[in-house]
């Protein structure tokens, strides 16, 4: 069973680094800004407690064309 993906905004708990806050995703983790440390990748998989979730927005990927 695959844990859902979390949206940019939710609210975190990590057990080495403490709160933080979803800012990105990328293709295999979360980016995620912690109070006590800086920004952190952190694969999907990793267990996180959820302090409060955010909706992943389903569009991940925007094209931009260059003139």
């Amino acid at each position: 069973m695959l844990n859902a993906i979390l949206g940019i905004g939710s609210r975190i708990r990590h057990k080495d680094y403490g709160d933080g806050v979803v800012v990105n995703l990328k293709s295999n983790g979360y980016v995620i800004t912690f109070t006590q440390t800086d920004s952190k990748e952190i694969k999907f998989d990793y267990p996180l407690e959820v302090i409060e979730e955010v909706e992943r927005d389903n569009d991940l990927v925007t094209y931009m064309m260059w003139s």
